[in-house]
């Protein structure tokens, strides 16, 4: 069903489509949470000092495992294997 939600420069009204509105908002709240997590680690890794060294702790490994999926994820998407379905 569309509804009207603005009118454009030459004065035509122009519909909006409920299901892309409701897949964008799906979009944005993830976003969102994901954003919220980021923050509280954050938060926590500033604030206690266990958390902080922890964080620490594991940003090489997490950087060198991020680099590694950045180099071979693409690689095994496109060998069309079995396996990465």
């Amino acid at each position: 069903m569309s509804q009207v939600r603005y009118q454009d420069r030459a004065g035509t009204q122009v519909a909006y489509d409920a299901g892309l509105r409701s897949f964008m908002l799906g979009v944005y709240n993830q976003m969102g949470l994901g954003l919220a997590g980021a923050a509280a680690i954050t938060f926590a890794s500033a604030t206690i000092p266990e958390v902080g060294a922890l964080t620490r702790a594991l940003s090489f490994p997490a950087f060198f495992g991020l680099l590694g999926l950045g180099w071979f994820a693409p690689k095994l998407l496109a060998s069309k294997s079995m396996a990465t379905v």
